[in-house]
């Protein structure tokens, strides 16, 4: 889904993500110190990296060669003073096998989505759990439907996006949504037109991501049939919990693999 185009631009299109104290501070909750945590939809180790500085083993699994590419090149700069092991697999959430277990298992920026079947999608749940210590804990954030977001959806319609920039280079992004409700999926076409220091265009391109969305009690099924133990549901990284008065796209939970 991340070319190579889209994987250098990432760290850049979420630099306004707020995320990372949140993660930070999950990994530290409930990781012992030298502890091991695992990472899917690891991407360019965005939330990776500030975890791995902190003196945790960690291992990350992307499906992406272009994503996994930039996380490679930080660790070989920003992270390479680092004494503690990182491991970058490419390899699918789905089937994977590290031949070990770790302490934790984070799924930031709703990457379970990306696959499109609950049965995808509790293949990697029982994946995450065969792979937990016992005890051990998984993090993740899912994209929840809002109230009045299928409304807002016009297909065919160009919306825009925030403008990249970075050392006098420029992109300017738009999307366009398509909604399928009854396979709960939404294919996102993005068109970046890249311009250079002077203001000159340079390129345009198109990309296509396909993600699906469910809804909490959805997702609470999941995580049981997964044979884990709800310890929390946020509406937030700020860690507000998540009521029926909560009026976010965004639900994050912490659970406990059960004995």
């Amino acid at each position: 889904m991340y070319g190579s185009d889209e994987a250098h631009l990432y760290d850049l299109e979420h630099a306004v993500v707020n995320d990372i104290d949140y993660w930070t501070g999950i990994a530290q909750e409930f990781v012992p110190a030298g502890g091991h945590i695992l990472e899917l939809g690891c991407g360019t180790m965005r939330v990776g990296a500030p975890i791995a500085k902190l003196g945790f083993s960690y291992v990350g699994v992307d499906n992406s060669t272009e994503m996994l590419e930039v996380a490679r090149s930080k660790v070989k700069t920003e992270l390479a003073h680092l004494n503690q092991g990182i491991e970058l697999i490419e390899s699918d959430m789905r089937s994977f096998d590290l031949g070990m277990k770790v302490d934790l298992v984070i799924i930031p920026q709703s990457a379970l989505l990306f696959l499109l079947t609950t049965q995808d999608q509790l293949s990697v749940l029982v994946n995450v759990s065969r792979h937990l210590n016992p005890g051990g804990v998984l993090a993740i954030d899912i994209f929840v439907p809002g109230p009045g977001m299928f409304s807002m959806i016009e297909e065919g319609r160009w919306w825009p996006e925030r403008d990249l920039e970075q050392a006098g280079k420029k992109w300017m992004r738009e999307v366009r949504h398509s909604l399928n409700f009854v396979s709960q999926t939404i294919t996102m076409k993005h068109r970046t037109r890249e311009y250079d220091q002077d203001g000159h265009f340079v390129k345009e391109w198109l990309s296509q991501h396909e993600v699906s969305f469910m809804f909490p009690k959805e997702f609470k099924l999941l995580l049981q049939a997964a044979e884990f133990e709800p310890l929390h549901f946020f509406d937030s990284y700020e860690r507000t919990q998540f009521t029926s008065s909560s009026f976010t796209d965004k639900l994050l939970a912490i659970a406990r693999k059960r004995s």
